[in-house]
Formats: C-alpha cells, sequence, structure tokens
C-alpha cells in the first residue's frame, strides 16, 4: 500500500519545516517499520546512535533525513535502505523553488 502524503496547500517556511508531507510520509513509515518490530523508541535511538529526542522528531516529520541518516535507520532495523521510501510518492509540487544561478 503506498503512503501518499497529503499536498493540499502551499506552506510558508516555518510550516515546511513543521508540516513537510515527505518528512511526514517518511518519519511515520519508519515508525511503522519500528513498531511492526517491536522495537521501542529507546532501544532503536541507541541502536541508531540517535538521541530520543532526535527520534521524536524524526518520526513525527520534523526533521530532515539524509542518505547517511536513512542507512544509519536501515541498519538499526534490519531492513535495506529501499523498505525506508517503500511506497512514499515524491510530489514535485511540494519541492521548495530554488532559483538557478549561474557561474560565469
Amino acid at each position: 500500500m503506498a503512503i501518499t502524503p497529503s499536498y493540499n496547500c502551499p506552506m510558508s517556511d516555518d510550516d515546511i519545516k513543521q508540516n513537510d508531507p515527505l518528512l511526514m510520509a517518511v518519519g511515520k513509515r519508519i515508525q511503522d517499520l519500528r513498531e511492526a518490530k517491536h522495537i521501542e523508541q529507546k532501544d532503536f535511538a541507541k541502536a541508531a546512535g540517535f538521541s530520543l529526542s532526535y527520534l521524536w522528531r524524526l518520526e513525527g516529520g520534523q526533521q530532515n533525513i539524509n542518505l547517511r541518516t536513512i542507512s544509519r535507520v536501515a541498519l538499526a532495523l534490519g531492513e535495506p535502505m529501499s523498505a525506508l521510501l517503500s511506497g512514499i510518492e515524491a510530489d514535485p509540487a511540494t519541492l521548495e523553488k530554488r532559483p538557478y544561478n549561474r557561474k560565469d
């Protein structure tokens, strides 16, 4: 089953940090995988090398995640990295627009 984040309204910079649909979907996926394996948050945070507050922000969709963090989460869960993003669809409408600045 695909997790489809809700992309229904433009967001301010503050909202993006707190309510980014992509981050929320990834955080929910991590939480679902952790709970399916019956791993407590404190045990998972320790195994992944995170503080408990970082894990709360990550699972709550309030923390951006990079490839190294995805790798640490996957190892702590005993899952391939692809499992963390499985079923999560990207939506270009939610991405911040970055101006192209040509360097001469």
